[in-house]
């Protein structure tokens, strides 16, 4: 992972993520991933890159 640490990004994947699905609609999802890193003090070129994968990896099937 690129983000700041390991631990944030488990966070994000495992701790987070029904409250993160919660939402919908992919834009939705990645403001709410695009806001945890960001709270979580990945840079802003971290997030450039990681946003758009996880958002595409943590998107539900039928979304």
């Amino acid at each position: 992972m690129c983000f700041r640490s390991w631990p944030l990004g488990r966070r994000l994947c495992w701790d987070r993520l029904p409250r993160l699905q919660e939402r919908r609609h992919p834009e939705e999802l990645s403001a709410r991933i695009e806001a945890f890193l960001s709270a979580g003090g990945a840079r802003t070129w971290q997030r450039t890159l990681a946003v758009p994968a996880l958002t595409k990896a943590l998107t539900p099937a039928d979304a």
